[in-house]
């Protein structure tokens, strides 16, 4: 679709908040972004399950198409 490959890299919680810092965003915003995405990478249980009520329909392909397609090109 994007006629290029895109891949996906994990990068240190240092790189993370150097390139949110680096583009703008705040420190006090960067920790918080931070937090949340390290929260996520450790025994995360959501306080609301998803269930088919509280999940949206849209697959990753569509939402990949109409949100990045634009972007990327």
């Amino acid at each position: 679709m994007l006629e290029r490959p895109i891949t996906a890299e994990r990068i240190t919680d240092e790189a993370m908040y150097a390139q949110l810092t680096a583009s703008g965003m705040p420190p006090r915003l960067a920790d918080a972004v931070l937090g949340m995405s390290t929260g996520l990478r450790a025994d995360f249980t959501p306080e609301q399950p998803r269930t088919p009520i509280t999940t949206t329909p849209t697959t990753l392909m569509s939402w990949a198409y109409e949100t990045l397609t634009l972007a990327l090109t």
